[in-house]
């Protein structure tokens, strides 16, 4: 079983080095300042992180008897980096809000952007990078509920987590 763990976090690793290579690429067409921003983006995501998320959206989809659609393993897997990415970008707003430097042995986004602009523009910039990477998970879930039908419950209960989240979020702030 831990072999195939392994197996299933190297492809999900791999779709979203993609996808961030693609949206590097994007970036970079407008202007060199939002391929820097997709850069910290894609260093911070693609910098560690055990992929439990989509791990546990693939096994959760596998435990379904009888879904509306059979998706492959591919499209699954396409599908599930959305948790990893609207995790990724709740863990940029954290690393701002309680001030870190450091998040898996790397500067965060705001510490690495303290450096070249000064603290101020580096908070706005890395709640902007936070920002970027919802709307891509968002484009993820939207491409799919496009291509797929997916259950109604789905949509729900992705937004229930995102609110819930908010809400722990703000729990820990406050308290």
């Amino acid at each position: 079983m831990e072999k195939h763990l392994q197996n299933l976090k190297k492809e999900i690793d791999q779709l979203l080095k993609e996808f961030l290579e693609k949206k590097q690429r994007e970036a970079k067409k407008l202007s060199p300042v939002y391929g820097d921003l997709v850069n910290q983006v894609t260093r911070i995501i693609l910098g560690g992180g055990k992929r439990l998320r989509p791990i546990l959206v693939y096994y959760g989809y596998k435990s379904i008897k009888n879904p509306i659609k059979e998706l492959t393993r591919e499209q699954l897997l396409s599908f599930s980096i959305c948790a990893e990415l609207f995790h990724s970008a709740c863990l940029v707003h954290d690393d701002i809000m309680d001030s870190a430097t450091i998040r898996h042995g790397q500067p965060t986004v705001n510490s690495f952007f303290t450096r070249q602009y000064g603290q101020k523009t580096a908070e706005g910039l890395a709640i902007l990078a936070g920002d970027l990477i919802l709307v891509w998970a968002d484009e993820i879930l939207t491409k799919f509920k496009k291509q797929f039908v997916l259950p109604i419950q789905t949509l729900e209960i992705y937004d229930k987590l995102r609110e819930e989240v908010y809400f722990g979020q703000t729990l820990d702030l406050i308290q």
